[in-house]
This record gives C-alpha cells, sequence and structure tokens, in this order.
C-alpha cells in the first residue's frame, strides 16, 4: 500500500489494522507493532529497529496518556484513537518504517484521512485523540457514512494512477 502522508484532502491521517481486533477496533500501527514485539515474533533485528523507533517516538511528541490519562481509559473512553496532523512532517516520515514491519509480518493494515474524524479527546500540534463518529450512539448513517465514504475516496483516489513517485 502506498503511503502518502502529504496529501492534502484531509488534515489528519491514521494508520491502523484493516482487521477489527477483539474489541471491535482497529488498533493503531503502534499497537500492532507493540503486540509484535510483546509476542516475541520480531527478529532480533526487527525487535532492535522498533526498540529505538518506539524510543525516538517517546522523545519527539507527548504521550497523551502523560497529560490525560483519561484519554486512553478503556472504560470512558472504548474507541479511543489517535490521528496525526497531516502537518506533523518529522512524525510522519519514519511511519513507513513500522509499515514496512507490519508488511514483514503479514499484518494487514491501511491508511484512514479526515478531516473531521471524530469528538477530540485531546489535541497538541501534531496530533488528536478522538472518539471516532462511528462509534458514538445514534450516528449511524450520519457521520459513520461520511467517514467510511472518506475511506472509500482515499482507496479510490490511490488506484488512480500518479505521475508521483512512492515515499
Amino acid at each position: 500500500m502506498p503511503f502518502h502522508p502529504e496529501e492534502p484532502q484531509a488534515g489528519f491521517v491514521r494508520y491502523e489494522g484493516s482487521e477489527r481486533n477483539a474489541r471491535g477496533i482497529h488498533p493503531g500501527i503502534f499497537g500492532l507493532a507493540n503486540a509484535l514485539a510483546r509476542d516475541g515474533r520480531l527478529s532480533e533485528t526487527d525487535h532492535s529497529w522498533w526498540l529505538a523507533s518506539n524510543l525516538w517516538y517517546d522523545a519527539a511528541y507527548i504521550n497523551p496518556q502523560l497529560v490525560d490519562a483519561s484519554v486512553y481509559d478503556r472504560t470512558l473512553n472504548p474507541t479511543a484513537q489517535a490521528w496525526f496532523k497531516v502537518s506533523a512532517a518529522h512524525l510522519l516520515e519514519r511511519i513507513p518504517g513500522y509499515l514496512a514491519l507490519l508488511d514483514r509480518y503479514a499484518v494487514p493494515w491501511r491508511e484512514v484521512r479526515s478531516t473531521d474524524p471524530g469528538t477530540v479527546l485531546y489535541e497538541d500540534e501534531f496530533q488528536l485523540v478522538v472518539t471516532p463518529w462511528s462509534t458514538r450512539s445514534g450516528t449511524a448513517g450520519g457521520p459513520e457514512a461520511l467517514l467510511e465514504a472518506q475511506r472509500t475516496q482515499v482507496k479510490a483516489a490511490k488506484e488512480l494512477p500518479t505521475a508521483r513517485e512512492p515515499l
């Protein structure tokens, strides 16, 4: 799958598993990579890369849970998900390494873009954490349909031929 963080259609981008997990959510790519490491599935080389990359991200931007512990509280916000702002280029430029790691271990992922991914629980200059529109009660067919339409548009746009070289 191509990686295009610079596409201007949406202000936010998320990389997540293309399959729902046991909790019914699409886990983010960091969670997917962490699970590979936790389960002992990574080669020694990949484990070293994963550890160094996670440490880099820990130093590069704020962990929302350190600001507000309730952000990822599974009782209060069971479907909370993080999105990068497309302007966070220095953070996005390292994402292809995680995507390649997931590809090597046959973990399916997808790129999702949105101008309005949900109710904001936390925001800083690089990211936001939301409760997605598609999981708020009473929104079926409303914002959920809009988000699915946006996902479909992104997929369709990626299938068109482009003159841009892949990153």
